[in-house]
């Protein structure tokens, strides 16, 4: 599968990655001959590449693999995606690369789902990204092309109870009609997302809990279908241990669900002590090896996120709170006091929540020198989050 790349060299260029195909008010250049409007085309999906000179990783081979493994991962998981190489080095992109929050040293990585920003990843070496991220990313982002949502139901339904003036005789319970269902999962997941950075958490977590039962309402469909779709493209007979197994794909749409549900009620107080969605992302202390495990083991995954959010404020000296714990409140507090290590912990934990991962080090390799014992945690815990292959944790081993 072909990925068009491009190679941004303007501000104009740049704002054009998020209205490409379209004009301003998000429908293509009209089409005479039709009196429908027309959308852009789901290809509109996007990497886009932010680099400046002397970046971790930032080389011209460098770049040569990253375009290179966006091309193969594209066409391994069949994505639909273009790519953009950004050289903003120029004081020109001063402005735009403050609105990315794009930090000097590291390069930047945006997705853009339907003509918005949806993640961005930050402080992580362009051979990380190459390596770790995009095969994960472009996986991700298949899934959510496939037919807008990762829960759809096609299939056929009895036609009783319908009136018999609609149908214009008499049902008969024997007859059959094409039915469909199709739940935007992921659109709730985003609005749930969005809710979260508009401190609504309260309403965040209803959004993530009537995604998650989405997911487990069609379950046995989601299953059946994407088993006999498995089936008919290997042409092999398929174990039965096999066909009740679940799709990687939706299982990991569940535990996106879970994991996501947890920080909503986390950053409330909510469930601290014990989350059942934390516990069934992990399998509890008797199931390590449950379906949803794995996935909490990858570095920088959401499933990670959420586990080491919850063992931060477990660990924390005194409950985190939100209304308490801002960056500002905090700093405020520190510089009047900076041995206050309870503050100081709230902050970390603050700074964690944000993604700003230095900064969460940085507080964590404070407390540790002033002895504090939740900084020691915070330390393993972060860098557990990050990877041992993180330029961040690379150099915790130089302090």
């Amino acid at each position: 599968m072909t990925v068009p790349t491009k190679f941004v060299s303007s501000v104009e260029e740049f704002r054009r990655i998020f209205y490409a195909d379209r004009d301003i008010a998000g429908v293509c250049s009209p089409d005479y001959s039709t009196s429908e409007p027309q959308l852009s085309p789901p290809s509109s999906d996007s990497f886009l590449l932010c680099y400046e000179n002397g970046d971790a990783g930032v080389s011209t081979d460098g770049i040569t693999a990253f375009q290179r493994q966006v091309e193969s991962s594209a066409e391994q998981r069949s994505t639909r995606v273009r790519l953009f190489i950004w050289d903003s080095t120029s004081d020109a992109f001063a402005e735009a690369k403050k609105q990315l929050q794009k930090r000097r040293g590291f390069p930047l990585l945006a997705i853009v789902f339907r003509g918005a920003i949806s993640d961005t990843f930050l402080d992580i070496p362009l051979g990380a990204l190459t390596a770790n991220e995009i095969p994960r990313v472009c996986a991700k982002l298949a899934l959510y092309q496939r037919g807008n949502a990762p829960a759809h139901i096609r299939g056929e339904a009895p036609l009783q109870g319908r009136d018999e003036d609609e149908l214009g005789s008499s049902p008969n319970p024997n007859s059959t009609v094409a039915w469909t269902l199709s739940v935007d999962v992921v659109r709730m997941m985003e609005m749930g997302k969005d809710l979260l950075r508009k401190d609504r958490a309260a309403y965040a977590e209803k959004i993530f809990l009537k995604s998650l039962k989405t997911l487990e309402a069609l379950e046995g469909e989601v299953c059946r279908g994407e088993g006999e779709e498995r089936r008919g493209a290997s042409n092999t007979t398929v174990s039965t241990a096999e066909e009740s197994s679940f799709p990687r794909d939706y299982t990991r749409s569940v535990a996106h669900c879970l994991a996501w549900a947890a920080i909503a009620q986390l950053v409330q107080g909510k469930e601290v002590l014990h989350n059942t969605f934390l516990e069934r992302l992990t399998g509890g202390e008797k199931n390590i090896d449950g379906a949803f495990f794995p996935f909490t083991e990858e570095p920088l995954s959401d499933e990670c996120r959420a586990c080491v959010l919850w063992r931060l404020m477990l660990a924390a000296p005194s409950p985190w709170v939100a209304a308490e714990c801002s960056e500002r409140k905090l700093q405020g507090w520190l510089s009047a006091n900076p041995t206050d290590c309870v503050r100081r912990a709230h902050l970390a934990i603050t700074f964690f929540l944000r993604g700003e991962m230095e900064r969460a080090l940085t507080e964590a390799v404070k407390l540790r020198s002033l002895g504090d014992a939740f900084g020691r945690v915070a330390l393993k815990e972060i860098s557990h989050f990050l990877g041992s292959d993180h330029e961040l944790v690379a150099r915790l081993g130089k302090v």
